[in-house]
């Protein structure tokens, strides 16, 4: 297998699907992003009702977590301004899924300690850790220094995929 493209810290291969979705940062951006998760994860194979509901609900909590962020500048942002843009990505490599969002504010990503099991806002990145394998953050370095960071959540994919091969005349 050769390395193809580096896309932030993940090695791509010619082998490894990976796409990106840029989402402008409104309210109502939380729902495309769970519903492209689904279709690309599905569009790969994966038709395992569990690992779709983890990787949507991971997507759904990050990007949530993304919008927030991005939503506290000092000033209202234009729409289309690259700092109100967040873009989620979507990779698998091997045997594990990397779903990574990035946004434009370097303030890193903090879990709420002592939140109820029952609060509606806080448990974001506790259901995060609780589904991933891993996660964390990075920082992302443009020409003049960091230009925003990515926080990334790693979950281990289903040990077989469905080809869809199989169920079409191809």
């Amino acid at each position: 297998m050769t390395v193809d493209r580096i896309s932030g810290s993940i090695l791509q291969t010619q082998y490894s699907p990976a796409e990106t979705l840029k989402l402008v940062a409104l309210p109502d951006a939380v729902a495309p992003a769970r519903a492209y998760c689904a279709a690309t994860l599905r569009g790969w194979g994966f038709m395992d009702p569990d690992f779709l509901f983890d990787a949507e609900l991971v997507v759904s909590e990050l990007v949530t977590n993304a919008l927030e962020v991005v939503s506290l500048g000092d000033r209202p942002r234009r729409l289309l301004e690259e700092g109100a843009l967040i873009r989620l990505t979507l990779t698998v490599l091997a045997d594990l899924l990397f779903i990574e969002v990035w946004d434009r504010v370097l303030r890193p990503p903090r879990p709420q300690c002592d939140v109820p099991a029952d609060a509606t806002r806080g448990r974001g990145l506790r259901i995060v850790a609780d589904l991933a394998c891993q996660w964390g953050y990075r920082y992302s370095e443009g020409p003049c220094g960091p230009d925003g960071k990515t926080v990334y959540a790693v979950l281990p994919v289903p040990a077989h995929p469905i080809q869809a091969s199989k169920y079409l005349d191809v």
